[in-house]
């Protein structure tokens, strides 16, 4: 697990999977206008070396969205790690995978090319379906998927724009050719092609955030609380401490020393079960000069006008998703705290997981995984005010927005602040060193063997 800090939101997700298969090409019947040289031939007939792609962008537009869901996953030349930079440089599990998609890419092959009938080109890309979708802004209808693989140079291997699914003679679309173009050609193709292309990043991470199995969790605490702005406190908090040997032992809460009383299983075996589960959905990057434990990294600025907006700027970007910075005086630290509580899980590996959480987020599905611009207090919706910011108005009317949302392709999640260290204490048990193998019967070390010894050779006579 890294300790890094990461804010993080949950979601699932697919990725373009192209596999390639040869076509017999028959002509017989068809038309000698709609002949040409390139039937039956691949879109990329010089693309073999799939292990040189370094690279891969999707792009993909869905009706109703205002632009294009852009992903792009490539490798750092310096670190040789697989980063995601239209999510943050998030770090992409990509070891294989590269590879593989690019292989599906290769060999596509034109097995017929769709007439014009006089359409201008334009018209003729929306009729099929490939409009390049980097053109979103002047159409709405039309609009292609786009998927590119690039060499360590930045050398496109493959580029094509897939549009609409090609019907059978009953009107289903129970085949798998679509119809395809190279973005540097007019031409449209239909090619054999099973794919299940996404702008999604969450095929290409680690999703399962804590990477942790609820059966080794042996100590919980549960800390409810509000977080006050105006007082830079929390208000209204209740801690429950619970623990247990192992798996198969009972939850014991801290502080019940009644027998007759016990805690609620099967609400403790569905925590245990989300934290077992947690998803990513989507990240935000730590502000700068932030460090992983928050402490805040001041090497370089010695004006105390330059200190003063640093900080401010991390406290907005913390504030702004639910999470509050304040000075512990008795440790002289920075506590951070989240304005819907923390959660303390601990596993009997000595692991210790904190979880802030922070303030819930409504938006898209691009939105989910990578955020929006930043807006004024004004521009602000009522889902993106913190609870202090809220009217009684407001809050009233939230479970009608989260009726609305649902309604119009928009989804509510919540900003998700975790930490991770290591605490002996939790060990279920302490290392011991290994025991020395038993001697046998009459071994004796004063007697043990010795190297031989060389024989000093004999003087030579003179």
């Amino acid at each position: 697990m890294n300790t890094e800090t990461r804010n993080t939101l949950c979601f699932a997700a697919a990725a373009v999977v192209c596999t390639a298969l040869a076509i017999a090409v028959n002509t017989g019947g068809v038309p000698a206008g709609q002949q040409d040289k390139n039937l039956g031939k691949p879109f990329y007939p010089d693309f073999d070396a799939v292990n040189d792609a370094r690279e891969l962008e999707v792009i993909v537009f869905t009706k109703g969205q205002s632009q294009p869901s852009k992903f792009r996953v490539v490798q750092d030349p310096t670190t040789r790690r697989y980063v995601i930079p239209t999510h943050h440089n998030y770090e992409a599990d990509a070891k294989d995978r590269l590879a593989k998609t690019a292989a599906s890419l290769n060999g596509i092959k034109r097995a017929y090319r769709e007439p014009r009938n006089n359409l201008g080109t334009e018209s003729y890309h929306e009729k099929y379906g490939v409009l390049d979708p980097t053109e979103a802004t002047s159409f709405s209808e039309g609009l292609g998927n786009r998927v590119t693989i690039r060499d360590g140079d930045g050398t496109a291997l493959v580029d094509y724009i897939i549009g609409k699914k090609v019907e059978t003679a009953g009107g289903e679309d129970t085949t798998d050719r679509y119809y395809v173009r190279n973005p540097e050609d007019d031409e449209v193709y239909i090619a054999e092609c099973k794919m299940d292309l996404s702008a999604k990043f969450s095929d290409w991470i680690e999703k399962d955030l804590l990477n942790v199995q609820g059966d080794d969790i042996t100590h919980l605490v549960i800390d409810r609380y509000s977080f006050d702005e105006q007082q830079g406190k929390r208000v209204d908090q209740q801690v429950n401490t619970l623990s247990r040997k192992d798996f198969s032992d009972k939850w014991k809460l801290q502080g019940l020393d009644d027998p007759t009383k016990e805690v609620d299983a099967d609400k403790l075996r569905d925590l245990i079960s989300s934290l077992d589960d947690l998803k990513i959905a989507g990240v935000r990057r730590k502000p700068e000069r932030l460090n992983a434990d928050f402490s805040v990294d001041l090497k370089g600025i010695d004006d105390q006008l330059a200190l003063r907006a640093e900080i401010g700027n991390i406290q907005r970007s913390l504030f702004s998703r639910g999470f509050f910075p304040v000075q512990d005086r008795e440790n002289d630290a920075l506590k951070l705290y989240g304005n819907s509580g923390e959660l303390h899980a601990a596993t009997k590996q000595g692991v210790v997981y904190t979880l802030l959480f922070g303030e819930v987020f409504t938006g898209s599905e691009l939105e989910i995984q990578i955020g929006e611009e930043d807006k004024s207090d004004d521009e602000k919706t009522d889902d993106e005010k913190t609870d202090d910011e809220k009217t009684d108005d407001d809050k009233a009317e939230d479970k009608k927005s989260d009726k609305d949302s649902t309604a119009s392709g928009l989804s509510t999640h919540r900003y998700l602040l975790i930490r991770a260290k290591f605490d002996k204490k939790y060990l279920a048990g302490e290392p011991t060193p290994p025991v020395p193998p038993k001697k046998p019967a009459g071994y004796d070390d004063a007697k043990k063997p010795t190297s031989a010894t060389k024989t000093k050779p004999a003087d030579k006579k003179a």
